[in-house]
């Protein structure tokens, strides 16, 4: 996501992530709850340039006290 983000490929960006929520969904039960958690957070940061608002209230209603966009890039 960030090489095609850097080379302004942002359907790319899109494909890539929806790829990985796919995967994701398939294969829940085979992941660990903290990694799984882990990739969500990350997916969620990956996803916030295109999402701004959508990502920032799914941020907030994990429980996060401080922004999204304060957050290093995954």
């Amino acid at each position: 996501v960030t090489n095609d983000m850097e080379n302004f490929k942002f359907n790319n960006c899109l494909i890539n992530i929806m790829d990985l929520v796919n995967y994701l969904q398939k294969n829940k039960e085979n992941i660990s709850t903290d990694i799984y958690k882990r990739i969500l957070k990350n997916t969620c940061l990956m996803l916030h340039p295109f999402a701004p608002f959508v990502t920032e209230e799914v941020w907030s209603n994990w429980g996060n006290s401080n922004f999204i966009v304060k957050q290093i890039w995954p």
